[in-house]
């Protein structure tokens, strides 16, 4: 997908491959590619998994084996969320994921296009929980108020999350035509985006509608680091020490 501000790197943007944090599947169809997911998720520690693209919905059929080896390998606890954008979604290919096991979608709308919005519906009735999960965009307030509007009128959509919107190498021409910058030196979080994100939480309460944020830093630094660290706990060798941050120090 050829969202502006997607900060996929150039490893994966428009290439079909499989990645688990940072290793690559190289036989992503084959049973050893599923068992190499499912080594990394053990090392890690994990207690779910997110499935994210690109759309996993135009690999319909492998995104719905994966989950259901999840399920299998790690029992019905072991939670399972997707993302997708509204451009490959029907009720059929809803209806495979929740066969599968999804426990949770996570719809990436365009705040731009409202044009597939209407698209959602589909998931209403599902087994899964719904939510929405954007960016926090500078100049796109209105939008995304309108956003958490629709949400709310829905009803079955239970939550809105809003990410920081981050600089990316990718992205660096269209920021700055629209004269986005990063909020300072230390951050790659983009300026305007944090503070946009606290109104909209805030309407969100207005409109009693359950609506999150989260920070570049939060997600580098605890959601990585976190990972980091449990993953080094696995590998650590009895020689190992593991320190806060997930580095392996022997000798």
């Amino acid at each position: 997908y050829n969202c502006f501000y997607c900060p996929i790197s150039d490893d994966k943007r428009y290439k079909d491959i499989v990645k688990i944090n940072e290793q690559v599947i190289a036989r992503p169809d084959a049973p050893e590619g599923i068992n190499e997911a499912l080594e990394e998720t053990r090392l890690c520690q994990s207690k779910g998994i997110g499935i994210t693209g690109g759309d996993p919905l135009m690999r319909l059929e492998r995104t719905c084996r994966y989950i259901k080896a999840f399920k299998q390998e790690f029992g019905d606890d072991f939670h399972i969320h997707l993302y997708t954008t509204l451009d490959h979604v029907t009720q059929e290919a809803l209806l495979q994921l929740e066969a599968a096991g999804l426990d949770e979608l996570r719809f990436h709308f365009d705040v731009a296009d409202i044009l597939l919005w209407e698209k959602a519906h589909f998931a209403e009735g599902m087994k899964f929980t719904v939510g929405a999960e954007v960016p926090a965009i500078p100049g796109f307030g209105e939008k995304t108020k309108e956003l958490i509007n629709y949400c709310k009128q829905l009803g079955f959509i239970e939550f809105v999350n809003l990410n920081e919107l981050e600089y990316s190498d990718a992205s660096q021409e269209r920021f700055s035509e629209m004269n986005l910058t990063v909020k300072d030196e230390l951050s790659y979080g983009i300026k305007g985006s944090e503070e946009l994100a606290e109104e909209l939480v805030e309407f969100g309460k207005s409109r009693n509608m359950t609506v999150h944020y989260c920070s570049a830093e939060f997600k580098d630094k605890v959601q990585l680091g976190n990972r980091l660290r449990l993953r080094a706990e696995s590998v650590a060798r009895s020689f190992d020490s593991v320190d806060e941050q997930g580095m392996l120090y022997r000798a």
